[in-house]
């Protein structure tokens, strides 16, 4: 990243050559001690990311995504990045998120906690392990600094989901016309039947027949009538009730 010979090239093909060097088995021998900090904050591939142009970082949002050589604490680092770089890119998919009361409670108490207990006992435990010595060799300090990237990373997402969620009201179901807290009940011709409800991606437990809203199955679902076919896994079948979600 500081050599201008490279950097006239371009990033985004830079971005997926190292990708491709980090699942490749020719370069195993290199995954752990050079091409992983090359991902991490402060190495190469963040320091790209600010020579990418706007159609560059869109294909750079989806490499990252899709590479099997990121962790999940290296891969969200480098979208938010790319966001905050492009915040058009942010704002064209930022959508409300819906969800249950106790779910939004539980995700509320999930940010305190990080918060007020596990950001600063980390904190305090990469303090601990930069006193240790040299840290090019110090393992605690770099699994402390991992740590760190990880929890900022969700206490981050927490924070930005908290603040465009919407409440699921399931008492304000009307009966008429599949909605986001509606349980819809469904008949065949040869008269099976079974029942889909709609909740949240919080809430959302295929096994049990809940549907996030943003699943492909509930969007053909909702807005559906009484009387409509819906093309379900089971095969087509007819919406005979819409009622109001309850917790079994």
């Amino acid at each position: 990243a500081d050599r201008p010979e490279w950097l006239s090239r371009n990033p985004g093909r830079l971005m997926q050559q190292l990708f491709f060097a980090l699942t490749h088995g020719d370069f195993a021998p290199y995954r752990a001690a050079r091409l992983v900090p090359m991902t991490e904050s402060g190495g190469t591939l963040p320091r790209l990311l600010d020579h990418l142009d706007a159609d560059q970082a869109v294909s750079a949002i989806e490499a990252v995504k899709k590479t099997p050589g990121l962790e999940d604490y290296q891969r969200e680092p480098l979208i938010t990045a790319i966001q905050l770089r492009f915040p058009k890119l942010h704002e064209e998919k930022e959508e409300a998120l819906y969800a249950l009361q106790d779910s939004i409670n539980a995700k509320r108490a999930e940010l305190k906690q990080l918060a007020e207990e596990e950001i600063p006992e980390n904190r305090k435990a990469i303090e601990s392990a930069r006193e240790l010595g040299d840290l090019r060799e110090n393992f605690e300090y770099h699994a402390a600094r991992r740590r760190h990237e990880y929890l900022s990373v969700r206490a981050g997402k927490l924070d930005e989901d908290l603040r465009r969620v919407r409440l699921i009201d399931p008492s304000s179901i009307s009966g008429e016309e599949a909605a986001i807290g509606a349980k819809v009940l469904f008949r065949s011709k040869d008269g099976s039947e079974c029942a889909y409800s709609v909740l949240g991606p919080w809430e959302s437990d295929p096994d049990q027949n809940i549907l996030s809203n943003e699943s492909e199955l509930a969007k053909k679902i909702l807005g559906r009538r009484i009387g409509d076919t819906v093309p379900l896994p089971e095969g087509s079948y007819e919406i005979v009730a819409v009622e109001a979600w309850e917790a079994s």
